[in-house]
């Protein structure tokens, strides 16, 4: 009995560490329930790229879309606004905010679901292993 307890402590630590270190590897973007609006897939990529191109905001629509938080580590470019940067990733969230304006989403909504599209474009956090399987930065 005396070798019993301490082992079996020894193995609850161990789960508990192991649960732990699986909770922080989760990709945060899916934290939020994502609305699924595109697939998250290289034809809901190009959806995304398309939607930037063909829909045009409204005032009270761009309200929600200018200032988004739209940063990658792959690059220095932070916000949409009237200038946006040209790869393809910041097009197609570009796309995304668009669509989601468009469609009478809120700021809140619209940046939670850009976050999961940050995730989709790099699970990793970081531009290398796991990045660039939809378009590029």
């Amino acid at each position: 009995m005396n070798r019993i307890l301490p082992a079996l402590i020894v193995v609850l630590a161990a789960v508990a560490v192991m649960n732990q270190y699986i909770i922080m590897t989760q990709p945060t973007g899916f934290a939020a329930k994502p609305l699924n609006l595109v697939d998250y897939s290289e034809t809901g990529y190009q959806q995304l790229l398309r939607y930037d191109s063909s829909i045009r905001l409204s005032g009270d629509q761009a309200s929600n879309y200018n200032g988004l938080d739209v940063e990658l580590p792959c690059c220095g470019f932070m916000e949409l606004g009237a200038q946006n940067c040209g790869c393809g990733h910041h097009i197609a969230l570009s796309g995304l905010a668009k669509k989601m304006a468009s469609e009478g989403y809120d700021r809140n909504q619209i940046q939670a679901e850009i976050d999961v599209w940050k995730e989709v474009f790099y699970p990793n956090g970081a531009p290398g292993v796991g990045s660039g399987a939809m378009g590029s930065c």
